[in-house]
């Protein structure tokens, strides 16, 4: 038996769909009529909208644009140590404090925030540097592990070894390096010993040893393990 459609019927569905089409144009036109005004107001707030984003973009370039120049002006003051002229700015240079706190939210004025907290260490100043190097927005690269290192040495001085270790911790894993890394983690390692978690001493000397075992802290790491697993032995007994 033949599959092919006969004439009739063909033609009957040919003028279903067209029916169906002209039935789509005529609604959509009638849709268009009774809402006409709403799409163009659509329209015209899209457009709007699109502008609005432009211009914040734009701003946001000339933000950071105006950041990094005040920045690079008085960078040359920090880098000579000159640590307050930078802070505070001079006549005609804007300081680090104030660029810190009008562009707090351009990567100019993050980076002058770590600036303002390494001026106050070098000013011997740790709980006026502690206060920017936790308002630092920190990345996970060496700028950003040395603020926590920054941090650590803080909470060491204070004696809080236990959070002084487990931000040196943090800091080696920021650091993500083979020669900065097992510092850290020595560092960590001391922190802990001071605690009296050896526990975690123990694992941050082991990690030297086993994730940078090509580095000088992992030939002078075996001492301090030694020791902790020592003490540990005479607690247990």
């Amino acid at each position: 038996m033949s599959s092919l459609k006969t004439p009739e019927k063909s033609s009957r569905r040919k003028e279903l769909r067209s029916n169906s089409i002209v039935d789509l144009y005529a609604r959509s036109v009638l849709f268009f009529e009774e809402n006409k005004n709403a799409i163009y107001a659509a329209g015209v707030g899209l457009v709007v909208l699109i502008a609005a984003v432009g211009v914040y973009f734009w701003n946001v370039q000339q933000t950071e644009a105006e950041a990094q120049r005040h920045l690079g002006q008085i960078e040359r003051l920090y880098a000579m140590g000159e640590y307050e002229r930078a802070l505070q700015g001079t006549g005609d240079l804007m300081g680090l404090l104030e660029i810190a706190d009008t562009y707090s939210g351009t990567d100019a004025g993050n980076l002058a925030v770590f600036y303002v907290a390494n001026a106050y260490l070098r000013n011997d100043l740790p709980d006026e540097a502690m206060t920017y190097l936790e308002r630092f927005d920190k990345d996970r690269d060496l700028i950003g592990a040395s603020a926590l290192a920054a941090e650590a040495s803080i909470f060491e001085d204070r004696g809080d070894y236990e959070t002084a270790g487990a931000r040196y911790e943090r800091a080696a894993e920021f650091a993500s390096s083979a020669h900065v890394s097992p510092q850290y983690l020595m560092n960590a390692g001391r922190a802990y010993e001071a605690a009296g978690n050896l526990e975690q001493a123990r694992r941050v000397y082991s990690q030297i040893q086993t994730e940078y075992a090509d580095s000088p802290e992992a030939e002078r790491v075996q001492r301090f393990l030694a020791r902790v697993e020592a003490r540990q032995a005479r607690t247990a007994s």
